[in-house]
């Protein structure tokens, strides 16, 4: 019988060729790792995947604003995109006056409105129903008169007799007659003509009027056209303006979400003004087509802060008595302006700048 041999399999083959095999197993499993991964992520991440993207559709929302420096909140809060981080698709529709915005939100044809207080006491002593969500910003120096000299007014007490243009039941209805009271200047003495505010520049130049109470940026419009021909008395020491953002009840009823989404982009928007005033400052005199230099020199009499204060239902109750005929009258006569106020969305987003008492309850 022949001689038996073993069968030779693949483990007593050449070392090299095993070495070749496990080479090749290696790079095969090298490769497919990065391409699995590829399937694994595009499976969950695709239309439907586990971990898909879905993107929310924004928000629409439409805002009333009046064109007025103290508006840069918001304008700052689009430019930078704070909206969209918020889903809110955000669309302004400007107006020459806070008035003319609060009624045009009142009247239904937007969500928001951004005004001064003496419209929101007007509306709200006429019986119509509002809810302040917010102040934005605070100035002594955004309202002013500004006089014609070559009209014999070199003096504040000068106004007597003179024929003064203003827009009624706004701000500059308003200063003006703390401003002539405190000067001991009867407003009886005066005669009033009333003007839009873009108006005010053009019936100063002709000589219609001679002086005029406004606000900026129709006061460094005025200005730079008039120059030494103008004395311009500010606010300062008087009054404080508050600018605020206002909406009906029924919206900040049913979208307090919106709100509150409403309030944090303002809150980011409040910051940037604060870390970069300059980029702020442009942002704002593009939207007002100002110079910005004339911006900058009265920026800083603005104070930027989303809040609710006392001094705001302050202010509603001494505009409320000086609507009444000049003089106080009793309480039960001035309406409860707390009901007006809407103190939830800001208790919710920073509750540290909602300091009027009782709201924090």
């Amino acid at each position: 019988m022949g001689k038996l041999t073993e069968p030779q399999g693949e483990t007593t083959g050449s070392p090299d060729r095993g070495r070749q095999r496990r080479k090749r197993l290696l790079w095969a499993i090298v490769i497919s790792i990065p391409l699995g991964l590829s399937i694994i992520v595009y499976s969950w991440r695709g239309e439907g995947g586990l971990f898909a993207r879905r993107t929310a559709p924004l928000e629409k929302l439409t805002i009333a604003v009046n064109n007025i420096p103290v508006s840069a909140p918001l304008w700052v809060a689009l430019e930078r995109g704070y909206f969209k981080d918020e889903g809110l698709d955000v669309t302004f529709h400007d107006f020459n006056s806070g008035k003319e915005a609060l009624d045009s939100m009142l009247n239904g044809e937007h969500d928001m409105a951004t005004c001064a207080e003496t419209p929101i006491m007007r509306a709200i002593v006429t019986g119509r129903k509002l809810s302040i969500v917010a102040t934005v910003a605070t100035s002594e120096a955004i309202t002013a008169i500004a006089a014609r000299k070559d009209k014999g007014i070199s003096s504040p007490p000068d106004l007597e007799g003179k024929r003064i243009g203003v827009t009624p039941h706004t701000t500059g209805d308003y200063l003006l007659a703390i401003f002539l009271l405190f000067h001991g200047v009867p407003k009886s003495s005066t005669k009033i003509v009333p003007l839009n505010p873009e108006r005010m520049k053009e019936a100063l130049q002709s000589g219609r009027v001679d002086a005029v109470s406004t606000w900026e940026p129709h006061i460094a419009d005025i200005r730079k056209a008039m120059g030494a021909v103008v004395e311009v008395y500010y606010a300062t020491g008087l009054y404080r303006m508050t600018w605020n953002l206002v909406g009906s009840p029924h919206f900040v009823a049913n979208r307090p979400e919106t709100v509150r989404k409403m309030l944090r982009a303002l809150v980011k928007a409040e910051a940037f003004i604060g870390r970069e005033p300059e980029k702020a400052i442009l942002i704002a005199a593009t939207r007002l087509g100002m110079d910005k230099t004339d911006l900058q020199a009265v920026w800083k009499s603005y104070y930027f802060l989303v809040a609710l204060d006392q001094s705001l239902l302050i202010n509603l109750e001494n505009q409320a008595n000086w609507a009444k005929g000049n003089k106080p009258v009793p309480d039960t006569m001035v309406p409860n302006f707390m009901e007006s106020i809407y103190v939830d969305g800001l208790r919710s987003v920073r509750p540290d700048t909602l300091t009027i008492i009782g709201a924090r309850l």
